[in-house]
C-alpha cells in the first residue's frame, strides 16, 4: 500500500503543535524550506512513534540538544529507520521526535544501540518524555 508519507509526517507534526498555546518567537530570519510530495511504500508492519520531551528545566537544553543530535544522526544510519526528525516546539522546554521503524524488531535494535543508551542516560532524570506507538489505521 502506497502513503504519502511525507504529507501524513507535515499534517501530523503541524497537529502536534498547532495545539500549543505559545506564540512562537519572532525573528527577522525567514526559512524557505520546499515542500515535495513523495510517497513511499512502507512495510506492512511499519510503526509511527511520536515522542514528547519536556525538560525539567531550561539548564538542561544545551545537554540536551547534544544529545539528541548524536541519537538523531546515529538512528538515521540504522537500518530499520525510514524516517527520523527531531523538532522543538513553540511550548517552552518541549521538544518532539517523529519516527518511522520498518518494524518491531528494528525498535528493538534501536533500542539496544550506543547511541539510543547514551541519549537515555543524558536526560535521565531532567526531562519527562511520553511516548506514543502507532499503528497505521488508514
Amino acid at each position: 500500500m502506497k502513503q504519502a508519507f511525507l504529507i501524513t509526517l507535515i499534517v501530523a507534526g503541524s497537529a502536534l503543535f498547532s495545539s500549543c498555546k505559545q506564540q512562537p518567537a519572532q525573528t527577522e530570519e525567514i526559512v524557505k524550506t520546499p515542500i515535495i510530495e513523495k510517497t513511499v511504500e512502507l512495510p506492512k508492519d511499519a510503526l509511527r512513534i511520536v515522542a514528547i520531551v519536556t525538560l525539567k528545566d531550561e539548564s538542561f537544553t544545551a545537554d540536551f540538544e547534544k544529545a539528541a543530535s548524536a541519537v538523531v544522526a546515529g538512528s538515521r544510519a540504522e537500518e530499520g529507520c525510514v524516517y527520523y526528525e527531531l523538532g522543538k516546539s513553540n511550548t517552552p522546554l518541549t521538544y518532539a521526535f517523529i519516527e518511522v521503524w520498518k518494524s518491531q524488531e528494528a525498535i528493538n535494535i534501536h533500542n539496544e544501540t550506543t547511541h539510543f543508551k547514551a541519549f537515555v542516560e543524558a536526560i535521565n532524570g531532567k526531562a519527562d518524555l511520553n511516548v506514543c506507538v502507532m499503528n497505521n489505521l488508514y
